[in-house]
């Protein structure tokens, strides 16, 4: 049994979204499988003995379940394509990697500092960037373990003490340009192809939906998309870019590869439903 699509999902706020893309298969006239936790074993018995194939494998679990990685391995050695290769998010989740990529192909990116476990904390390392200041764990996502409004060594201090191991990425906090009520921060989504940016309010946490008045900048933003994809190699992330008083654009957050994909009718700082749904359409239009 050969399936085009293999969806492997986890979090119990992707259902909507795995429904949809399992909706829209079947109305495409493509076959796709579900593989959550009840059926994982099943499928790794099947894909061994030959008698389940996939083409495509979109990988929504392995961030948040490892049980689900040995069936991710056994796929790439068959050759099938992966949304997104596990060597591929593993690269692109290192922010300090991404920061020396970007800023090398020519990408606007916010001062930064990059701190070892051992590196030494000395007066006057923060003058490059000034304050506040943001902390982000290199390597994590999601938001997890970020400090937004960091103003001294004592805050570095403080998330050594909490994360001794960690690498810490210390980043110039960016102020994005506000205009009509606006502010100028974008996530912009990148799926097989197609680049969907939106307002996204970095206070709020609220999308908004580009307009046709935005055209100017929703071109600037595609750009910027098709040069990180050509860096990360991911099929399907978001990247957080803000447009500054001066008309620059900044990357601020750099490649996220498992985007939240709760709809926007469901949850206030969802996505909008019509980008999910484009979302959907642009990966199954691959299959």
């Amino acid at each position: 049994m050969v399936q085009d699509l293999g969806i492997l999902w986890e979090w119990k706020y992707d259902e909507r979204f795995v429904r949809l893309l399992d909706s829209l298969c079947y109305r495409k006239g493509k076959k796709s499988y579900l593989v959550s936790t009840y059926n994982l074993h099943e499928t790794i018995e099947k894909v061994t003995a030959g008698t389940l194939k996939f083409k495509t494998i979109l990988d929504r679990a392995t961030d948040c379940n490892t049980a689900f990685i040995p069936l991710v391995h056994i796929l790439q050695k068959k050759e099938c394509r992966i949304i997104d290769e596990l060597a591929k998010i593993a690269r692109t989740n290192d922010k300090a990697i991404m920061h020396m990529e970007f800023f090398k192909a020519g990408l606007n990116v916010p001062d930064s500092i990059i701190l070892f476990p051992n590196d030494e904390l000395k007066e006057g390392m923060l003058n490059s960037i000034g304050t506040p200041f943001v902390i982000k764990p290199a390597l994590g996502c999601g938001g997890e373990g970020v400090v937004i409004g960091a103003s001294s060594l004592y805050d570095i201090i403080k998330v050594r003490r909490e994360n001794p191991n960690a690498v810490l990425f210390i980043q110039k906090k960016i102020i994005p340009r506000e205009s009509d009520g606006m502010r100028y921060w974008f996530r912009v989504f990148f799926v097989c192809g197609r680049i969907i940016p939106c307002f996204w309010n970095d206070i709020t946490r609220v999308y908004q939906r580009f307009s046709p008045s935005h055209e100017k900048i929703s071109r600037e933003l595609a750009w910027i998309a098709r040069k990180i994809y050509k860096l990360t190699g991911l099929e399907f992330f978001s990247t957080e870019i803000t447009q500054l008083s001066d008309g620059d654009f900044v990357v601020v957050d750099y490649a996220n590869d498992q985007c939240d994909m709760r709809f926007q009718s469901d949850s206030p700082d969802g996505v909008p439903d019509s980008v999910v749904e484009e979302i959907a359409e642009a990966i199954v239009a691959t299959l």
